[in-house]
């Protein structure tokens, strides 16, 4: 899992040369190992991830998540490309089989899921966080976590934060790891 990792950051830093509907955004690995810990630390066993790009943050949860019983991830990509890189780099690492990739438009794919879920991450589409957190929020167990990435340095997040910084029934925290992440527990 460690050598997957390892190929699947290089290939972030690469990414730089090609174009925009190309480029496959990952989490940094500073990012991965924190999010790895939080999920450990919670005794997580269900993940959300809205945005499943290479694998790469997949890959980091699902290792964190991986000695609880039944423990699963439900990943949701729009890109059909992208779903098979990564469901090569997730065979490759040998986590598939927790892994449940639902290939098409989160706001569609979001309606048919249950939870609850112990943790829901949002790296997809920016313009549209604010429906993914509010459709994620019931499907968050009570004292779950929802987080979102590139909080800091993507203007298109300034109003993500706002947003769960006024919605009741949450805690919210911006953090300085990676690209900043927002963390916002359900109550």
């Amino acid at each position: 899992m460690i050598q997957v990792m390892g190929r699947l950051e290089k290939q972030s830093r690469n990414e730089r040369c090609t174009s925009p509907a190309e480029r496959m955004m990952a989490i940094t690995p500073e990012t991965g190992r924190f999010y790895n810990i939080l999920l450990r630390a919670m005794g997580a066993s269900s993940v959300l991830e809205i945005g499943l790009s290479h694998g790469y943050s997949t890959i980091w949860f699902a290792d964190g998540i991986q000695d609880v019983p039944g423990s699963r991830i439900t990943t949701l990509e729009r890109d059909s490309s992208k779903c098979s890189i990564a469901g090569a780099n997730l065979r490759e690492a040998g986590v598939d089989g927790m892994v449940n990739i639902r290939q098409g438009d989160a706001a569609d794919t979001l309606d048919g899921l249950e939870g609850p879920f112990d943790f829901v991450f949002i790296d997809a589409d920016k313009e549209n966080a604010i429906g993914y957190f509010e459709a994620c929020l019931p499907l968050v167990r009570r004292n779950g976590i929802i987080a979102a990435d590139n909080t800091l340095d993507m203007r298109e997040m300034r109003p993500y934060i706002e947003h769960v910084r006024r919605r009741e029934g949450v805690r919210t925290v911006t953090l300085h790891v990676g690209w900043g992440q927002e963390l916002t527990a359900r109550l």
